[in-house]
């Protein structure tokens, strides 16, 4: 009887140890599982980004080659004749429109392998954005990453570029004076809230655009 009971408490014993055999191996197998999981969600993150990365990089160029085409379309268009050149308007320029700035020139962006050449400001949807200076718009048209966007040419080297918006007032070959409505704020290109995207280039180069706007 004794011999009977011990077989049996080892027999219990051991359905016990077998059952947390199991226990621990299921347990080790959702581990892996797990792991795999974080895995491919990690890598699946970094192709995300990388691709996100190389879409920025793009709309970049491709803002940098249709500026280039720009400047020799209007090499032989005379400067715009206005009494104050936009040279002479450092720190004394309208804002474009009325918001708040959550971008700065400068500022990095897509993991900091980027540098902002403009700056965006937050705004109501559908609100004016007006051109800063006289000037004859050269580019009125949709362009990847940047939305709908105008772009004046100012003379003597200078443009200003106004991007994200929902509607555009005007078309290439207009010519606009400081204050005239040429668009109104919105989506599109990319970015979540209504905004502004603000640049300001000299000989094809993008120049802080906080310079030459008024201390609000």
């Amino acid at each position: 009887k004794a011999a009977r009971a011990e077989v049996q408490a080892t027999r219990v014993e051991l359905a016990k140890t077998e059952a947390n055999l199991k226990q621990r191996q299921n347990r080790l197998a959702e581990s892996r599982q797990d792991r795999n999981k974080t895995l491919v969600a990690l890598k699946s993150d970094i192709k995300n980004r990388r691709s996100e990365k190389q879409g920025l990089e793009a709309d970049q160029k491709r803002l940098e080659k249709l500026l280039k085409e720009v400047q020799e379309a209007i090499a032989n268009i005379p400067s715009p004749n206005e009494s104050r050149p936009f040279k002479s308007q450092r720190s004394k320029l309208g804002w474009p429109v009325q918001g708040k700035v959550v971008s700065q020139y400068g500022t990095l962006y897509a993991d900091g392998k980027l540098r902002r050449n403009g700056m965006i400001i937050n705004t109501q949807e559908d609100a004016e954005v007006t051109a800063v200076h006289h000037g004859r718009v050269v580019f009125a048209n949709w362009l990847r990453g940047f939305g709908l966007m105008t772009i004046i040419d100012h003379g003597d080297g200078y443009m200003t570029l106004y991007g994200h918006s929902s509607s555009l007032f005007t078309s290439p070959g207009d010519w606009v004076t400081p204050g005239q409505t040429i668009a109104l704020a919105g989506r599109t290109g990319g970015t979540q809230d209504p905004a502004l995207y603000f640049e300001v280039r000299k000989n094809g180069k993008p120049v802080n655009p906080r310079t030459w706007l008024n201390k609000l």
